[in-house]
């Protein structure tokens, strides 16, 4: 509900960060943000972050949320709400299920592909709720049509990102690799791309992919580790899997 009278009342007062987080609770479904924000207590990062989500369910302008306040913790600890946490992880983020160490190298493209998505999909609905407290709240018919626009671009970027969200912790969690027709209906799948390729067109595609690899390994080669030669180990990886593919294709004709 927007503008819930207690939350209004929040931004108003000295902001108490469990206070906040009862409130957040109740509207948010987002397990794994609220462990982290509870677990770290009122960190600058983690005070920024609950009273953002919260001015999300306000119409307040953005004056209101960057208000400098002394934020407080109430001595009634709300701290039950979340998982507990072991004294032996004592600093470190844990997820009401633990994440499996995960080779970056080594994860499918379609895993890959949803985690951009999910990215650019919080970008731009945060981008969009931004957009939505500038708009002045009234209602002179332009501005009533905007406000209505962005609220159904946010629910379709919400609804997005809560059906891919399940598909990737299931990888990292349970090693669930997602099939690519169920995350990406309209995708084709790779062997059927290179199936339907003319022949001469497969050689060709085939040497490209050779020409690709090689070129990766020298870059490679003489690189130190780092960020960038992951990335590249990942797109060398990704070609290796396609040559397979096109070559069990290329055998079997």
């Amino acid at each position: 509900m927007k503008n819930d009278p207690e939350v209004l009342k929040w931004f108003n007062s000295n902001r108490d960060f469990n206070l906040g987080m009862t409130l957040l609770r109740q509207y948010s479904s987002k397990t794994r943000m609220l462990t982290k924000l509870q677990k770290d207590g009122p960190t600058r990062y983690s005070t920024e972050k609950l009273t953002y989500e919260l001015w999300k369910l306000t119409t307040l302008p953005e004056k209101a949320r960057h208000k400098k306040v002394s934020i407080k913790i109430s001595s009634s600890s709300t701290r039950t709400h979340s998982t507990p946490v072991p004294s032996t992880l004592k600093g470190q983020y844990v997820s009401p299920t633990l994440k499996r160490k995960h080779d970056p190298k080594e994860i499918p493209q379609v895993v890959r592909d949803i985690i951009k998505e999910y990215k650019d999909l919080n970008n731009k609905r945060s981008r969009a709720h931004l957009k939505l407290h500038k708009i002045p709240h009234d209602n002179l018919a332009g501005h009533v049509r905007q406000r209505s626009g962005l609220v159904n671009k946010i629910a379709g970027f919400t609804d997005r990102i809560e059906f891919l969200y399940p598909h990737k912790n299931n990888y990292f969690t349970k090693d669930i690799i997602p099939e690519v027709a169920v995350v990406f209906p309209g995708r084709t799948n790779l062997s059927d791309i290179f199936k339907n390729l003319p022949g001469i067109m497969k050689i060709r595609k085939l040497n490209s992919l050779n020409v690709q690899l090689s070129r990766l390994k020298k870059k490679v080669a003489n690189m130190p580790d780092g960020p960038k030669r992951r990335k590249l180990n990942i797109e060398a990886t990704d070609i290796k899997k396609q040559l397979t593919i096109l070559n069990d294709i290329l055998d079997k004709a």
